[in-house]
């Protein structure tokens, strides 16, 4: 991957259902929501997150450099999670809280 990603045009309705609180350990959530115009994840506790710079329309680069979230749907199409994969080679799962 190229580090700074470039991003791709993606409407905000179809980055919508990415809204949302994942879980990531025991009293550590990543909310996912809107700040200025974008998709922002800020992990509890932190002041300020991540802009999620789209490279494609359900993945995302936080920062637009190294890690990559790609969200996961159900078989019913609601975003259930996401994968985030780190240049390291670590792959860790999340899924979307309720």
């Amino acid at each position: 991957m190229t580090s700074p990603v470039e991003a791709v045009p993606l409407d905000s309705a179809s980055q919508q259902p990415f809204v949302g609180r994942y879980d990531v350990a025991p009293g550590i959530v990543d909310s996912v929501h809107w700040t200025r115009g974008y998709l922002v994840a800020t992990l509890s506790g932190q002041t300020s997150g991540a802009r999620l710079v789209p490279v494609s329309s359900t993945v995302f680069s936080p920062d637009g450099v190294g890690a990559l979230i790609a969200f996961e749907r159900g078989a019913d199409g609601a975003v259930v999670g996401y994968v985030q994969g780190y240049p390291d080679g670590r792959v860790v799962r999340r899924r979307k809280l309720p």
